[in-house]
């Protein structure tokens, strides 16, 4: 493609990241996140029930509900199986309006991928509380 700014022609290339879309929901909060995230066209956006032989992605989103401190136990499982992923955590809990302790959520899943060999650089997370 072809670009002209200030009387310069620039060539550049188009860049095509694929993105999956993995999540857990119990009340339908993180599936209604997941299905906003997925107004980028990824490859997939399934309930990790349905998260078996995936294609692989440059960037898969994995969407959470929070239980007991803790993300889900078919969630966790599925996460213990990833490996060589570019990850980024997306959580949901249903308690207040503040971001402070869902937040710590996030970080307490996060922690538990660094320990399985995932590099911090690796994942990141985006809050909802409601």
């Amino acid at each position: 493609m072809k670009s002209i700014m200030h009387g310069v022609i620039a060539t550049y290339e188009r860049i095509y990241f694929t993105i999956g879309i993995v999540y857990s929901s119990k009340t339908g909060n993180t599936q209604f996140l997941a299905n906003g995230l997925n107004f980028m066209e990824s490859k997939y956006c399934v309930p990790v029930e349905n998260a078996k032989n995936l294609e692989p992605v440059n960037l898969l989103c994995i969407g959470f509900w929070c239980d007991k401190g803790d993300c889900d136990d078919q969630m966790k499982q599925y996460l213990s199986a990833l490996r060589n992923q570019n990850v980024f955590l997306f959580g949901t809990a249903g308690f207040g309006k503040s971001n402070v302790v869902l937040h710590a959520k996030c970080k307490n899943v996060a922690n538990k991928m660094q320990k399985i060999g995932f590099k911090k650089r690796h994942f990141n997370w985006l809050l909802n509380a409601k």
